[in-house]
């Protein structure tokens, strides 16, 4: 009976692990099952393009060591014939986006089966959940830290983006708290301290690998944690680290240079031309200030340095128009938390430890990095410009700053209920908050806007049908002109992202369709709009259209045929 009293004074110690473990085990099965019934009978499909490539990626990574599909036909087609989130070269589609999840991922998939790819980001979003309790315990304190944790396994934009497995942001996250915690346990010195300090660096190479542009606070937030830091944690730790961190990314480094010819390019050609921007203004910047030149020179490479960084635009006012949207009016229980948490954080800033001065430091400069930067772009995510749901881009860009403000909300709520309440009912009043908190945020994340996860299920399960009926009245081989179908129907069919109202896409259609079946699938046509297209700009490329089936109330399949009532 020695080991039962023993494990009941650990557990009555230590109560919380075991309570963080079952949250993590919930949430992964809660998030997971948004996939297994909207993915059944093996429709494996996704709600944006995104996905789409990056879950394609991943399979093909896994199945076939390769990061690129063959697509022939792009030689007579000018390198039209690709779905979205991918690019042509030649008759290659390659990714436009970051390499770090589709790479990861497919080997992981070589391991636990292609089955398993939904549910991997559901998984280390909850592992996620475990490094978050264990970092926020060691800046703050155990309390603080659970409910930190407990509010976070609710908190809408995680779930979401937990749930939609193949957006990156979750990932990015995950791996970034992985390098922080076990970046904060190698300063213990301890016997295993050089583990740490590897799976530290191997984990900053995978977040640096999955969202390669979030360097741009990552590097600025690093160099500000090492000045805190770097002496503590000693130079052969330090060193150990970079090591790491190399070997960890060498693999990205490697697919770059097959997939774009260096090992610093990518597919995503705005990156590249802003980081070459950056680079040699950057240079040239400093290299006028060692020289004392002229003052116009200087501000010449200052403009330069700032329009490469802002390659979307700088502005200001749309930034905080954003997040007035994206943080008081979505989550105004999480601002008003925060806002009083900074106060109470500010009144004894004096005597905060260096880690506390650290973490805030680090929050500021994350956050204003990361609203002007992604809040002066412009997106429209969703058809209604003026709608602001979570499934916006904003949202999962401003994931980082979230986490980092939940700590705050937790700290605040610990100290207005130990001040306000009772202290015989504190715990069932915090019961009761959390409650509350967990009913609105899963009420928005589930049924709280057109983007919900309960639409987003009803929207994947009724596509299956429309994705039935469109292979079985087409050709394998055949191409499909769509504007929005190409994440529904690619890869079983290919598509060509297009309408008619550019004369030399409509002469690459003509083209095609000397060669393979070409149709074109979008909202349905009036027969005066089809008489238009028959007589004038399709008429002028030898094509004729016509209706081969009405899919849905809103959409019909048409097929693209040559004739020769050609116009010139």
């Amino acid at each position: 009976m020695v080991w039962f009293y023993k494990i009941s004074a650990w557990l009555r110690d230590n109560w919380h692990y075991p309570l963080i473990w079952m949250v993590a085990i919930i949430f992964f099965l809660g998030v997971s099952v948004y996939n297994y019934l909207g993915q059944a009978n093996n429709f494996v499909k996704w709600t944006s393009p995104d996905e789409t490539a990056n879950y394609q990626l991943a399979k093909q990574y896994g199945q076939n060591n390769k990061l690129m599909f063959l697509e022939k036909y792009n030689l007579i087609a000018s390198g039209v014939v690709q779905p979205r989130s991918l690019t042509s070269d030649g008759i290659w589609l390659k990714p436009v986006s970051f390499l770090g999840l589709p790479v990861f991922y497919g080997w992981l998939s070589r391991i636990f089966g292609t089955g398993a790819l939904p549910y991997m980001t559901p998984a280390f979003a909850a592992i996620g959940l475990l490094l978050y309790y264990g970092l926020i315990r060691r800046i703050f304190d155990k309390s603080v830290a659970l409910e930190a944790t407990l509010l976070l396994a609710v908190f809408p934009i995680y779930v979401y983006y937990s749930a939609h497995s193949f957006f990156h942001n979750t990932l990015f996250v995950v791996m970034c708290l992985a390098g922080l915690y076990f970046g904060v346990r190698a300063l213990d010195r301890g016997a295993w301290s050089w583990l740490a300090v590897i799976i530290s660096g191997s984990a900053t190479a995978l977040a640096v690998a999955t969202r390669t542009s979030e360097l741009l606070w990552l590097l600025p937030v690093g160099l500000m944690l090492f000045i805190f830091y770097g002496r503590r944690l000693g130079w052969y730790r330090c060193l150990l680290w970079l090591i790491a961190l190399f070997i960890s990314y060498s693999p990205f480094l490697y697919n770059n240079l097959v997939l774009y010819g260096g090992f610093f390019s990518s597919g995503y050609p705005q990156m590249d031309k802003a980081i070459t921007t950056i680079a040699l203004s950057s240079a040239g910047l400093v290299s006028s200030v060692v020289s004392v030149q002229k003052i116009n020179l200087i501000t010449q490479y200052w403009n330069s340095l700032v329009g490469g960084i802002f390659h979307f635009g700088f502005r200001p006012e749309h930034s905080l128009k954003m997040v007035y949207y994206y943080f008081w009016r979505t989550f105004p229980w999480l601002m008003y938390l925060t806002a009083f948490g900074i106060i109470y954080f500010a009144f004894g800033f004096k005597n905060r430890a260096k880690k506390h001065l650290a973490y805030f430091l680090s929050m500021v400069v994350l956050s204003l990095i990361l609203i002007f930067y992604y809040g002066s772009w412009i997106f429209y995510d969703n058809p209604d410009p003026n709608s602001f749901t979570i499934g916006n881009s904003y949202t999962r860009y401003w994931l980082p700053i979230y986490l980092g403000l939940l700590p705050l909300a937790a700290l605040a709520l610990n100290k207005l209920i130990k001040v306000l309440v009772w202290p015989k009912v504190t715990m069932l009043l915090r019961i009761g908050v959390f409650g509350v908190i967990m009913a609105l945020s899963l009420s928005l994340v589930v049924y709280g806007s057109e983007e919900g996860l309960a639409a987003s299920y009803y929207r994947l399960r009724a596509s299956q049908t429309e994705y039935d009926q469109v292979l079985a009245l087409t050709e394998n081989d055949s191409v499909i002109i769509s504007r929005y179908h190409d994440k529904l129907l690619w890869p079983e069919r290919r598509v060509i992202v297009g309408l008619f109202t550019d004369a030399n896409m409509n002469e690459i259609y003509a083209r095609l369709a000397e060669y393979i079946p070409v149709y074109y699938y979008n909202f349905s046509l009036k027969e005066s709009d089809l008489d238009y297209l028959n007589l004038r700009p399709l008429a002028e490329v030898g094509l004729n259209i016509s209706k081969v089936k009405e899919v849905t109330a809103d959409f019909t399949l048409y097929k693209l045929s040559l004739t020769d009532n050609l116009i010139k």
